[in-house]
């Protein structure tokens, strides 16, 4: 596994795509929060709930790109052929996607470990330069973005990488990766209004993720932790599927 790992890691970080994504992602964030920092013309009553959902919310669209590098780091190994030696040499596909998995997975979270972190701590002494008041704790929820928002952002990265191992076609992947949340579940969303159903965004996994990367979540029906489980319970049964089929479909 250790091997597979190492390899994975190297094809991971050896496709300028990849990176490209990861720093726009990235740099998304942390501009915004810079320019808002600087900008905004009263420090004083912005709080640190403000800042946290001004970091989740612009990272809730850069977790975007992580499910569209996931995708695109599985599609374009079917794509090009590359999938095929990695089989040959471990004839155990179940291996090969769960140490893809691992590593997308991991990096997911790192990426918004980073990202969320950096992007707030920023933001916070910029701020406070400002004459601003902003901390980091638990009873405002700003410390409950900051450790749920990578979180969120793991879950997006495994989302990516089943689309994509499901499908192992880019431009169909990437499409539903971005047109899920955008047009798919807001359609849904709809639908369920219009048919009588109370709060529709319960049954909308994506939606309900949302909490991970917001202050306070109580006008979200599952709340922090059980919209994020929902999504990760989706995410990991359509991974599980995609791996299934792929055990049995010729590469």
């Amino acid at each position: 596994m250790n091997n597979l790992l190492r390899s994975e890691w190297i094809k991971l970080r050896t496709v300028p795509l990849h990176i490209i994504l990861w720093c726009i992602a990235g740099g998304f964030v942390f501009v915004i929060t810079v320019l808002v920092g600087v900008l905004t013309g009263s420090p004083r009553f912005f709080s640190a709930a403000d800042l946290a959902n001004l970091v989740g919310g612009t990272s809730i669209v850069a977790g975007l790109l992580v499910s569209v590098v996931s995708a695109l780091a599985i599609t374009s190994e079917f794509a090009h052929g590359t999938i095929r030696p990695t089989l040959a040499a471990t004839p155990d596909r179940t291996k090969v996607w769960g140490a893809k998995a691992i590593l997308l997975l991991v990096t997911g979270v790192l990426i918004g470990v980073i990202v969320v972190w950096a992007s707030y701590l920023v933001g916070m002494v910029i701020l406070n330069m400002r004459d601003g008041d902003i901390g980091i704790s638990g009873d405002d929820g700003s410390l409950a973005v900051l450790v749920g928002t990578p979180f969120l952002f793991g879950i997006l990265a495994m989302f990516g990488y089943g689309l994509g191992l499901l499908l192992r076609n880019s431009p169909a992947a990437v499409s539903i990766a971005i047109l899920w949340p955008l047009l798919i579940e807001t359609v849904l969303g709809g639908v369920l209004s219009i048919a009588g159903v109370d709060d529709p965004v319960r049954y909308l996994p994506y939606q309900s993720a949302f909490a991970l990367a917001v202050a306070e979540p109580d006008d979200l029906v599952n709340g922090r932790v059980g919209g994020g489980l929902f999504f990760a319970v989706v995410v990991a049964v359509l991974v599980a599927v995609a791996v299934v089929i792929n055990n049995r479909r010729d590469v």
